[in-house]
C-alpha cells in the first residue's frame, strides 16, 4: 500500500469514525447545557447573547462536541484492545463483561433512570455514578482477562492473550509484504544478469490483492460499525450527565459542572489502563526482562540457564508463518 493511500484511508477512517458524532456531540453539549443552570454556558463559554450565535461560539460548541465525542467512545477503545477474548465468553457472567451486551444494558439501564428521574429518592445524583462504576469494572475485567498468560505457537514462553494475539496479527499482515520484498529481490538479481524471468510477479498480485481486499472489508465494517456504537455510547453518556445536572438542581452551575467532570474521569478510567497494557506489550517485545536476566547470568557464571532459552538470552521468532 502506498504511502499516499494510507494517508487517504488514515483520513477516510477517522472522517467516518469521528465527523457525524462529532456533529451529534455539540447538540448534545448544547441540550445538556440549556438542562443545567443559566450560568452553565457562560462557563462553557457558548453563551449566546442578544447578537445571535457568532462564529467563535459555533466553532466552541463543534469542538465541545468532539471532546464529547471522544469521551465517549473511550469504552470503544478497551473493547477493541481486549477483543481476543471475546470469542471464549460463553458463560453467562462472562458475557455480561462482553462490549456489546454491557453498553446496551447501560444504555437501558440509563434510559429507564431518566424516565423515572422525578421519582428517585434524594440519593438520585449516586445512580449514575453506580452505573458507570459498574460497567468500569467490566471493562477493568475484560482488561485483567486478556492478560492472562497462555502458550502460543512462536513464542518460547508463555504470553498474555493481548501480546499473543497482537503478535498473530501482526506476523499475519506482514506476509503479503514479506512475500512482495523477497520475491522483489529475486528479480533484482535477474535483472542484473539481463535476463528476467520473474513470472512470479503475477502470483504476488493475486495474493496481495486479496488480502488486502478482505483487510479492507472488515475495516470497513469496523469503522462504520464504529461511528454507531460512538452514537450509542454518546446518547448514554449524555443521558448519565442529564441525571446528573437534573438530580443538582438546586446547586450551582460550577457544581454541575464538577460532577460532571467527576462523571467523566470515572468514565475514562479503563482506558487509562489501557495505556499501561501498551507499555506492557511494548516491554515484552523490546526483551528487555530477558535481557535483564542474561546478564545477570552473564555476571554469575556458576548459575545454569534456564531452560528453553537461547544462550544469549534473546527470543527465538519464528521464520514461518503463525
Amino acid at each position: 500500500m502506498s504511502t499516499t493511500s494510507g494517508a487517504y484511508r488514515w483520513w477516510e477512517n477517522y472522517l467516518v469514525r469521528y465527523l457525524m458524532p462529532s456533529i451529534a456531540g455539540a447538540a448534545i453539549v448544547n441540550w445538556l447545557s440549556e438542562s443545567a443552570e443559566p450560568s452553565f454556558k457562560k462557563l462553557l463559554l457558548i453563551d449566546v447573547g442578544a447578537s445571535g450565535l457568532q462564529t467563535p461560539t459555533l466553532v466552541l460548541l463543534f469542538l465541545y462536541g468532539n471532546l464529547f465525542c471522544y469521551v465517549a467512545s473511550y469504552p470503544i477503545l478497551g473493547f477493541h484492545v481486549t477483543r481476543v477474548i471475546d470469542g471464549e465468553l460463553r458463560e453467562l457472567p462472562k458475557r455480561l463483561a462482553d462490549g456489546y451486551t454491557s453498553s446496551l444494558l447501560l444504555a437501558t439501564a440509563v434510559f429507564i433512570a431518566s424516565l423515572y428521574r422525578d421519582k428517585l429518592p434524594r440519593v438520585g445524583i449516586a445512580v449514575p455514578f453506580i452505573l458507570v462504576i459498574m460497567f468500569v469494572i467490566g471493562q477493568l475485567y475484560r482488561l485483567r482477562a486478556s492478560c492472562e498468560k497462555v502458550a502460543f505457537h512462536g513464542l518460547e514462553e508463555k504470553a498474555s492473550k493481548i501480546f499473543a494475539y497482537t503478535y498473530s496479527i501482526s506476523k499475519r499482515r506482514g506476509e503479503v509484504e514479506q512475500l512482495h520484498i523477497t520475491k522483489q529481490l529475486v528479480k533484482d538479481r535477474a535483472d542484473d544478469q539481463s535476463r528476467d524471468t520473474f513470472d512470479e510477479e503475477n502470483e504476488w498480485h493475486e495474493r496481495s490483492n486479496w488480502h488486502r481486499e478482505f483487510i479492507d472489508t472488515y475495516r470497513h465494517m469496523r469503522e462504520h460499525g464504529n461511528s454507531a456504537f460512538i452514537f450509542l455510547l454518546e446518547l448514554t453518556l449524555a443521558g448519565l450527565c442529564f441525571l446528573v445536572i437534573t438530580a443538582s438542581k438546586s446547586e450551582g452551575a460550577t457544581y454541575q459542572l464538577s460532577l460532571v467532570g467527576l462523571l467523566f474521569a470515572v468514565w475514562a478510567i479503563p482506558a487509562m489502563f489501557v495505556h499501561l497494557l501498551g507499555q506492557q506489550i511494548e516491554r515484552r517485545f523490546s526483551w528487555y526482562d530477558r535481557k535483564l536476566q542474561a546478564a545477570d547470568r552473564d555476571a554469575t557464571p556458576a548459575r545454569s540457564s534456564v531452560g528453553g532459552n537461547s544462550p544469549n538470552g534473546t527470543e527465538k521468532w519464528p521464520t514461518t508463518s503463525t
